[in-house]
């Protein structure tokens, strides 16, 4: 299992509930390479988009970890964001 599966798998399922927008880069999370998937949460009556979420995916032996945050102002929010992801830390 890898982070991109992971985020494969939740990409998915987030476009089952309507969500859509998706982008995927490559992000160090939790001290490791992993995946960060953007997407729009919310769009108004005109689909102008409300809110936009990033999910973190990391994995460690079997185990998948995430981390999600979202926000209506997403140029302002993004770089707290990215610096609560960076300093995510998985403990033994």
């Amino acid at each position: 299992m890898t982070a991109a599966q992971v985020a494969d798998t939740a990409q998915e399922k987030l476009e089952a509930h309507g969500y859509d927008g998706f982008t995927r880069t490559e992000a160090r999370f939790a001290g490791q390479r992993g995946v960060a998937l953007d997407f729009v949460t919310r769009r108004d009556s005109k689909g102008a988009v409300v809110y936009r979420t990033r999910e973190y995916f990391a994995v460690r032996g079997n185990a998948a970890f995430v981390l999600g945050m979202g926000s209506a102002t997403w140029e302002e929010h993004l770089p707290l964001i990215e610096q609560i992801a960076a300093r995510f830390e998985l403990t033994e």
